[in-house]
C-alpha cells in the first residue's frame, strides 16, 4: 500500500511562524460543508481560515500579528 500525503496548511518542513502562511501551535480544525479548513492557532492567538487551494490562510478571529495587542 502506498500512502500520498499533501500539507494543506502551514509549512511542508514543519516551521512555525506568524505569517499568513505559517501555524504556531494549531490545536483544533474544522473543516466545513465547502472544505474550508478553520484552525486554531494558538501560540498565534487567532483563528485561520484556510480556502481550498489556498496557499495562505486568512485570520478571521483573534490577533492578526503576535505583537500588536491593537489587532484583537
Amino acid at each position: 500500500v502506498q500512502l500520498t500525503c499533501s500539507v494543506i496548511a502551514g509549512q511542508a518542513n514543519g516551521a512555525r511562524g506568524s505569517n499568513s502562511s505559517d501555524l504556531s501551535g494549531p490545536t483544533y480544525l474544522y473543516l466545513d460543508s465547502n472544505n474550508q479548513l478553520y484552525i486554531a492557532d494558538s501560540e498565534n492567538q487567532r483563528v485561520q481560515l484556510w480556502r481550498t487551494g489556498g496557499t495562505s490562510g486568512q485570520t478571521i478571529a483573534g490577533v492578526t500579528s503576535r505583537f500588536k495587542e491593537e489587532d484583537q
